[in-house]
Parts: structure tokens; C-alpha cells; sequence
């Protein structure tokens, strides 16, 4: 009789050591906290280009992972020769850049961008040859109070770590 005591009172110590800690258990699975205050963030746009060259004509197009932006671009070529511009979305802006007209969404990949080439010799000689250079540049969407997204080819982006 007892050893049954004996054994009853443990079983009881047990359960109520067992118990005991549930409650701050469930306390520690079901209480959260609120933080205040407020760090700004900046996603940047990840963009790539992607050119191709073919019967005189250099045909580029941007790609973007990151986030929505403004592309521009423009290219440089030796002096005897020109080239003329052309693509769905982009326009001339006058200032020796051409600009894409839509915003660059994530995952998005511009219209091509065609650069035709003139003014090649008849007759090119043994070691003849031209690079076209081609730049661009982008810009994150900004908005206005109105909501209406621009580009502001001055602004810098800073990346906070």
C-alpha cells in the first residue's frame, strides 16, 4: 500500500510540474509586440542589356529584375560614320538620348532598339574596323501628389545598409 502512495504521489508531483508551465507557453505562442517608428527603404532597379549586331544595324534592348523604372540610352560611333535610330516606345529627347517611353516594370524587357549604321566605304581595307559604344542609363518612378509617375534624370540613388 505503500509503494501504491508512493507511486500515486509522484504521478501527482508530475502532473502538476507538467501543468505548471503550460501557461507560459501558451503566453509565449500568443503575445506580439507593436514596434514604432519608421526606416526608409530603397529598392533599386537591376537592369542588363542585351545587344545584337547585324546587316549594319545594332539592335538593343534592357532588361529589368528590379524595380519599375526609366531607361534611357544613347551611342557613340567614329567620326565617317552615322547612325540613325529607330524602335517602338522610344523617342528622341533631343539631348543626345533616346528615351524609352514606357515605365520598365519588374521583370519587363524594353522594345528593341535599332541604330542603323551609314556611311561604310564602298571597299573597307585590311584593317578597317568601328566600335558602336552603346550607354544607358536608368531612373526609379517617382510620383507626383497627383499620382502621375516621372523621371528625374538628376536624382541619385542611395542604397541604405
Amino acid at each position: 500500500m505503500m509503494k501504491k502512495n508512493r507511486m500515486l504521489l509522484l504521478a501527482l508531483a508530475a502532473l502538476l510540474i507538467l501543468t505548471a508551465s503550460v501557461g507560459s507557453a501558451l503566453a509565449y505562442f500568443t503575445c506580439f509586440t507593436l514596434k514604432g517608428g519608421e526606416r526608409p527603404i530603397t529598392v533599386k532597379p537591376t537592369t542588363t542589356i542585351t545587344e545584337e549586331f547585324d546587316s549594319w544595324t545594332k539592335r538593343v534592348s534592357i532588361s529589368n529584375t528590379g524595380a519599375p523604372c526609366f531607361v534611357r540610352a544613347t551611342a557613340y560611333i567614329g567620326e565617317d560614320l552615322t547612325i540613325t535610330f529607330s524602335g517602338e516606345n522610344w523617342r528622341d529627347g533631343g539631348d543626345g538620348y533616346w528615351y524609352y517611353e514606357k515605365i520598365l516594370g519588374t521583370n519587363e524587357v524594353t522594345s528593341v532598339w535599332n541604330g542603323h549604321i551609314t556611311g561604310i566605304p564602298e571597299e573597307p581595307k585590311d584593317g578597317d574596323s568601328f566600335n558602336v559604344a552603346v550607354t544607358y542609363e536608368y531612373t526609379p518612378v517617382l510620383y507626383r501628389e497627383d499620382g502621375t509617375p516621372y523621371a528625374d534624370w538628376t536624382k541619385q540613388l542611395t542604397v541604405i545598409e
